[in-house]
């Protein structure tokens, strides 16, 4: 009992140990993943803040530089900051958008002075308050020119801009504010441009004072890290930079963190599965064992019982067969009751010859003490399927004896085969009528089997464990000693028999034996 109560807190206890330490195991690594990220994230933040500095310093420096060079241009180099080809740049762009955009979407853009005529002189469009003298529309009407760029138009820090093609003149002023600004972003922009393919940046947008944007190179914004930070520059006051940083490095080491601890988990559980497994296993062998000691005790106690009755039971009956005897010899009845009186003398003998026939039957089945001989098991096998044919025959059976002819083993002939005639008769009479009963023979690891299969009426879940008892039957005519008998005969050859049985789909019984068994040295 203890032994049982240990078994049963055993794999209880070990299922919930399993539990807390998956439990540990997945919030430790939850943890661990969470500290890794975050720390990704302090990296990324890190290496955020350094291009930041650098651009921040960068930007400044430049604007530094091009506030010097506008007031005295003689001081600033151009090997360090070249005005003149931002300034180029700036108006090969007004040209290509001006060339290619229509009319009336000419308005909708943030230019604010305008003017856009025919090629009769006729205005189109306007603007802001921009003057054009005639001179200048005649320079691109009456010649040939197409373009026309003057600075410093009418003594003022600002320019002029006449674009002429097949339709319309355009004309555009833009004054010194207007045209610093310009240059500034395309400064910052071009400063931007060079370092963002130096950095693990996916995109910078800046936004002015305003939280407009002011300039946004690279518009993916997916799958980064967003360092946002305002600027320090006082040529951009109130400004703020937002730094997408690139995650896919970092994102691919968390990917591979989550891949490892999803495969240890899953490598956890199939060990845990398994060893489940080896464990059910295991409980299932062991209560089999435990059945089948059980069994074997409660079989050895009745069979030493039943053994000692049988041997007092012995001599009773033999008295009363003597008396029997005598008393159909010397006494006779009147005549009328003659008849009945020697019917009821041969029943009673019959009685207890047959009584006597079930306990020397009994008794020789239970005796140990045979010698063990080589025998071809097939052939102990057929000489029973030879005494049950007929009484298979009667009921339509037929008893297929296939059992491979090279398979010997060392046993007590004798009652070796009376354990297979109680079993095949068991097999006959668990079918109705026109039935088959096969027995077949495999061998594997040292060992044989012998199968015996029969398509009866099976055997109901209920009275599975109990077929091997002693007087246990659902026989009309049955004591329930044939099994009993048939199971201790077996255990004595180091053999075991199962039975598979489902109630109504006929049942098997399979017979193992070890191929070397131990023969009797007394």
């Amino acid at each position: 009992m203890n032994i049982n109560r240990i078994d049963k807190k055993t794999f209880i206890l070990l299922p919930m140990i399993f539990l807390i330490f998956f439990f540990l195991i997945v919030t430790t690594g939850l943890l661990q993943y969470s500290v890794i990220k975050k720390n990704m994230d302090e990296l990324l933040k890190k290496e955020g803040e350094i291009i930041f500095n650098y651009l921040n310093s960068e930007i400044g420096q430049v604007l530094e530089y091009l506030n010097i060079a506008e007031r005295s241009p003689s001081l600033v180099p151009l090997d360090i900051i070249n005005i003149f080809a931002y300034d180029e740049t700036i108006i090969g762009d007004f040209y290509y958008m001006l060339k290619n955009t229509k009319t009336s979407d000419l308005m909708n853009t943030p230019i604010s002075n305008l003017l856009v005529m025919d090629t009769n002189g006729n205005i189109l469009a306007k603007k802001g308050t921009i003057d054009i003298k005639k001179s200048e529309i005649d320079t691109l009407l009456k010649q040939k020119q197409e373009t026309m760029i003057k600075t410093h138009h009418e003594n003022k820090k600002s320019l002029l801009m006449g674009i002429k093609d097949d339709e319309r003149i355009i004309f555009l002023i833009i004054d010194s504010n207007e045209f610093n600004a310009l240059r500034n972003r395309y400064i910052i922009k071009d400063i931007i441009d060079r370092e963002v393919g130096r950095f693990n940046i996916k995109g910078i947008t800046i936004y002015d004072e305003q939280k407009r944007v002011y300039l946004d190179i690279n518009s993916e914004k997916q799958k980064v890290f967003i360092l946002s930070k305002d600027m320090d520059s006082r040529f951009l006051k109130g400004y703020r930079m937002d730094i997408y940083l690139s995650r896919d490095a970092a994102d691919k080491v968390l990917e591979r963190i989550r891949i490892s601890f999803f495969l240890i988990l899953l490598s956890l559980v199939a060990a845990s599965v398994i060893v489940f497994l080896f464990m059910r296993r295991y409980e299932r062998h062991i209560e089999d064992v435990k059945k089948e000691i059980a069994l074997n005790e409660r079989l050895i106690s009745l069979g030493n019982l039943a053994s000692g009755m049988a041997h007092e039971i012995r001599n009773p009956l033999n008295a009363l067969g003597l008396s029997i005897q005598r008393l159909k010899r010397e006494f006779n009845p009147i005549e009328e009751k003659k008849e009945e009186y020697e019917r009821f003398i041969d029943i009673m003998r019959s009685e207890i010859g047959r009584v006597n026939r079930i306990v020397e039957e009994f008794l020789s089945s239970t005796r140990n003490e045979a010698i063990f001989t080589r025998q071809n098991i097939y052939n102990i096998i057929d000489e029973v399927v030879t005494i049950l044919k007929e009484e298979a025959y009667l009921k339509g059976i037929d008893i297929k004896n296939t059992v491979d002819p090279q398979f010997y083993i060392d046993c007590q002939k004798d009652r070796l085969r009376q354990a297979f005639h109680n079993i095949i008769l068991n097999s006959i009479q668990a079918i109705k009528e026109n039935g088959n009963i096969i027995i077949s023979s495999a061998k594997r690891d040292g060992e044989i089997d012998i199968i015996i299969k029969d398509d009866g009426v099976g055997i109901k879940k209920e009275d599975m464990g109990k077929i091997f008892d002693y007087y246990y039957t659902t026989k009309d005519k049955g004591i329930g000693i044939g099994l009993a008998i048939s199971y201790i005969i077996i255990k004595d050859h180091g053999g075991s028999i199962k039975v598979k049985s489902k109630e109504g789909e006929g049942t098997t019984f399979i017979i193992t034996f070890p191929i070397e068994t131990m023969r009797d040295k007394g």
